[in-house]
């Protein structure tokens, strides 16, 4: 059990919340004047506790410290290379950030996207163009495609349908594999700035593998990215010029808008995806250099969980793997078993670290600020947030209660509690990063796996150690985190379930249970979520020049 938060030690339960049903502000001309006042007076208190709640570090700054202990201890022991860091001295910061990007990357790599981050705008790493490179590659080959193509059929007579798929089949692993080592040969996007790093991925050629290799990155590309299904995008193009099936009609589709925007598509929404395989890639290969002793690489993406990718040294793989393919499940009550699952095994070992990497790829754009930054993932409802929270908030149970209980129509309505709620939200990020949310802050122990959680934004690793420090000194300064940090938003449903009592007397007569349904459906329509360091390049100018 993780130690408990600054919320349960401060935060007194209020039964009547507690219950989580929804109080109608009505209660009071209905008659029940002594429960409206009740739930009145403690919506009251658990506001003004909410209210002091957000301005407590304390809790972030434990769980920030016992996080950076496991990163030094990996970083020590793994890649022997001794560490330690201060978070109030910068160049401190600088010299930890860089060790632990350095120990799991290469240097170049991590340099280049470094610079792309905080010398560009709107510019991603080169990974998220992976499309463009891709037809770079069909392009310069495609004359030799169609070549083949119609060889074949002047030869068999048979459907073009069928030997154009057959060829496009035998050939995907050359045109897989010449769009990554392009894209690898890319320089960098950053122009002169950045010329000492045009060699950065170059590293990674030999390690690219082919599509028939179970897990390598050209494998993986090809699923990323739905490559199997460049013929029926084809097909489509065809059918759009509305020509009949023929080999010039076949070399225009090819060549239409339509066909390539079909490609392009992907670009923006499977770059991410792309970062994960690469930096997997790159954590394998470097494991190999400088480790002595066992690694293994888990794509947890490929699971459907939170960690986009899961590093094992010295540990088993094979356990964990049982778990993920057991529990098929992927949504995030299942993936919390499967994470609890996990670590209980973990537990019985002697010794060993496992990295749990979050990673994102964005585009530094005005939508980027707009939304508050990365995304920790779809909106959870608040049924999903009570999963997540109960085992380390005894007294969770009373917040979504005040949470509910803001939505139109319910006595909080005009309480003002709605910014008050968000910035205690707000202090439960690490837990909404990652599903081993457990072992997030949990004490040093002398036996039992380390769990190091990280985040991979754009290439550059930060380690959760010195996001939560970062929150906690916003709090100490300003009574509650930043919008630049993190910022939460919650919506509940638009009205509540009962407009009248007579809906509620006729519920009653169909035998159904009114006020558990309304619970029901406040749980499940209040929907929470959370984006986190849009000021991640102010940041990374202030502690990474």
């Amino acid at each position: 059990m993780a130690t408990p938060t600054q919320f349960q030690k401060k935060y007194e339960r209020s039964k009547s919340l507690a219950d989580m049903y929804v109080y109608y502000e009505r209660l009071k001309q209905d008659g029940y004047t002594q429960l409206y006042y009740t739930v009145k007076k403690n919506l009251g208190i658990q506001r003004g506790s909410l209210k002091e709640l957000q301005k407590t570090s304390e809790n972030l700054r434990r769980m920030g410290a016992m996080e950076k202990a496991k990163e030094t201890a990996f970083i020590q022991k793994v890649f022997r290379k001794p560490i330690s860091v201060d978070f109030d001295d910068r160049k401190s910061v600088k010299e930890f950030i860089d060790v632990l990007n350095e120990a799991m990357n290469f240097k170049d790599l991590y340099k280049r996207n470094l610079q792309l981050l905080l010398k560009t705008d709107k510019q991603k790493t080169t990974i998220s163009y992976y499309p463009s490179y891709f037809i770079q590659a069909w392009n310069d080959y495609s004359d030799t495609l169609w070549e083949k193509v119609a060889s074949e059929f002047e030869r068999t007579g048979r459907s073009l349908d069928i030997i154009f798929e057959e060829q496009l089949k035998k050939d995907m692993n050359f045109l897989v594999v010449d769009g990554i080592e392009r894209m690898f040969r890319a320089q960098p996007e950053l122009g002169q700035e950045a010329q000492q790093y045009a060699d950065a991925y170059k590293a990674l050629l030999g390690s690219i593998g082919t599509i028939d290799t179970p897990g390598s990155l050209a494998q993986q590309f090809k699923d990323i990215y739905k490559l199997d299904a460049l013929g029926d995008s084809l097909k489509k193009a065809l059918k759009a010029e509305k020509e009949k099936i023929s080999l010039e009609s076949y070399k225009k589709a090819a060549g239409s808008k339509k066909f390539k925007d079909s490609l392009k598509v992907q670009q923006g929404q499977r770059g991410g995806i792309a970062l994960e395989a690469i930096e997997n890639l790159c954590v394998q290969v470097i494991s190999q250099m400088k480790i002595n002793g066992k690694v293994e690489t888990i794509r947890g993406g490929g699971y459907g969980i939170k960690p986009d990718n899961m590093y094992l040294y010295g540990i088993d793989a094979g356990p964990i793997v049982d778990v993920l393919e057991r529990i098929k499940d992927t949504d995030r009550e299942h993936n919390i078993e499967k994470a609890e699952e996990i670590n209980r095994y973990l537990q019985t070992l002697d010794d060993g670290f496992i990295v749990y990497s979050n990673a994102k790829n964005y585009t530094m754009s005005t939508k980027f600020f707009k939304e508050a930054g990365f995304s920790a993932g779809a909106e959870i409802s608040a049924q999903t947030y009570l999963e997540v929270m109960k085992k380390v908030n005894k007294n969770v149970r009373t917040f979504i209660g005040v949470m509910i209980n803001s939505m139109k129509g319910a006595v909080g309505e005009n309480m003002d509690l709605y910014d008050t709620v968000c910035q205690n939200l707000a202090q439960d990020i690490a837990m909404m990063l990652f599903d081993d949310y457990e072992t997030v802050g949990k004490d040093l122990r002398k036996t039992g796996v380390k769990s190091i959680h990280i985040m991979d934004l754009n290439g550059v690793f930060l380690p959760l150690s010195f996001f939560l420090d970062l929150m906690a000194r916003a709090i100490d300064e300003i009574g509650r985190t930043p919008e630049g940090l993190v910022k939460v938003e919650y919506k509940t449903p638009k009205k509540i379930k009962y407009d009248t009592n007579e809906e509620i007397r006729q519920a009653r007569a169909r035998g159904e249970a009114p006020w558990a349904l309304q619970k029901e459906e406040a749980l499940r329509d209040t929907k929470i979520s959370y984006h986190f360091l849009k000021d991640f390049r102010d940041i990374l100018s202030q502690y990474m020049k």
